[in-house]
């Protein structure tokens, strides 16, 4: 869903005049390849909720012998398994080995060029005829 969105916004914005601002940036707006468009970095103070979630499932809850990591391992294969949900073990699976790759054919009007999204199908059952 957000794939199309995005694939639709950048196209759009190619026809738009390049930002040419700043100095990480060639004459045609493009970043200069070693210079980075976030020279000072993340602001001091900020943080990151991934981190502190990380942290926090490596920590053992009071009166209990396994890391919320653990605990929430067995509560997401408890759902997949007992509770036989194909969605969760689906989820599984594309943590696993990675969502397929789609393909899509995008074209229209005045556009300079196609953009394809491909899906990987191994069967070969999606293929074009």
């Amino acid at each position: 869903m957000f794939g199309d969105f995005f694939a639709i916004l950048y196209i759009e914005n190619m026809n738009k005049e390049p930002d040419k601002t700043g100095k990480n940036r060639d004459e045609k707006g493009r970043f200069i390849k070693g210079v980075s468009g976030n020279p000072k970095g993340r602001p001091p103070g900020s943080i990151s909720i991934t981190a502190e979630i990380k942290k926090k499932l490596e920590e053992v809850p009071a009166g209990e012998k396994k890391t919320y990591l653990e605990a929430l391992i067995l509560k997401i294969l408890k759902r997949a398994i007992v509770d036989e949900s194909d969605s969760m073990i689906k989820e599984i699976w594309n943590y696993i080995d990675g969502k397929p790759k789609e393909r899509k054919e995008v074209e229209g009007g005045e556009l300079p060029f196609k953009v394809i999204i491909e899906k990987d199908d191994p069967k070969g059952t999606n293929k074009k005829s």
